[in-house]
């Protein structure tokens, strides 16, 4: 067997070793990263002691089927915490269904995650403000168009707030205009707006659909 070192071989040493090191790091982690080994004894540690968690749910949120709709989830409030702040979540209805742009091969799995998104956690408390496009009637609007399109970044369900009435909105179509949702007032404004009323847009701390396939 040939013993001599030559530099390929060396390199090859390295790289082993390296890829080594490499695994056993991500493997053991740290206590600021989500999943990894150190992270879950630090969790375990502070639930033991008694201490309340940097990052998780701390209590509530029982889930259950939609008396009224099997592709909806209603999920109950709880309190969760992040960055050692916690927040109380209202009750809330989460849809579980999601059309795909291509179709898929029925041997695919397909499964979803409700969690809370980080982007949403780290802009909790910001509200912007825009103006009504189109005037709204009672009864019967079943979306809103504000005059600020930009602000609509926010990934829906989010609220809206005009005149005192906070609408939740359940999603954005191509054309920008912001659908109500369904469980609210049957997808419809209560009260009549007019064009040009100072509309708020809050974006709550709500669990979320993360529907995915493989």
């Amino acid at each position: 067997m040939d013993t001599v070192l030559t530099d390929e071989r060396m390199k090859e040493f390295s790289d082993i070793l390296g890829e080594a090191y490499a695994q056993e790091k991500d493997a053991i982690g740290d206590t600021d990263t989500p999943g990894s080994m150190a992270f879950e004894i630090d969790k375990l540690n502070k639930y033991i002691d008694g201490v309340i968690p940097n990052l998780g749910i701390l209590s509530g949120f029982e889930i259950t089927l939609h008396p009224m709709s099997v592709s909806q989830l209603d999920i109950a409030s709880g309190i969760v915490v992040y960055n050692g702040t916690q927040y109380s979540i209202d009750s809330t209805t989460v849809d579980i269904t999601k059309t795909f742009q291509y179709d898929y091969s029925a041997s695919n799995q397909y499964g979803f995650i409700i969690a809370f998104n980080k982007n949403d956690l780290n802009s909790n408390s910001v509200s912007f403000k825009s103006k009504l496009s189109t005037s709204l009637t009672g009864g019967v609007s079943t979306y809103i168009e504000i005059d600020d399109v930009d602000l609509l970044s926010y990934t829906p369900p989010f609220f809206i707030t005009i005149d005192g009435e906070e609408i939740e909105i359940w999603s954005i179509n191509s054309s920008d205009q912001c659908l109500i949702a369904p469980h609210y007032n049957s997808g419809k404004v209560v009260n009549n707006h007019n064009s040009g009323a100072p509309v708020f847009i809050n974006k709550p701390l709500i669990p979320e659909n993360f529907l995915g396939y493989q």
